[in-house]
């Protein structure tokens, strides 16, 4: 296992459409950003910008994570 992110071609719509909801000028920190979470075999996509929140699950073949939850900001 790789120590970074690695997002298949196939995932990279569905990224974008989560970034969609990450805040875009906040100080908080945990708004701009999209949360990654190992969930068995998928992998759960989740950002909010306080008012929408975006969450999707991906099959964990597109998406290679070195640990089981991170947070990918800006």
């Amino acid at each position: 296992m790789s120590d970074q992110l690695i997002v298949k071609p196939g995932a990279v719509p569905v990224l974008k459409a989560v970034a969609y909801f990450a805040a875009k000028r906040d100080h908080r920190l945990c708004l701009t950003g999209i949360h990654f979470v190992k969930v068995g075999a998928s992998v759960r996509l989740e950002a909010s910008d306080r008012q929408s929140l975006a969450r999707v699950v991906v099959a964990g073949a597109f998406i290679d994570m070195p640990s089981e939850e991170l947070v990918l900001n800006p």
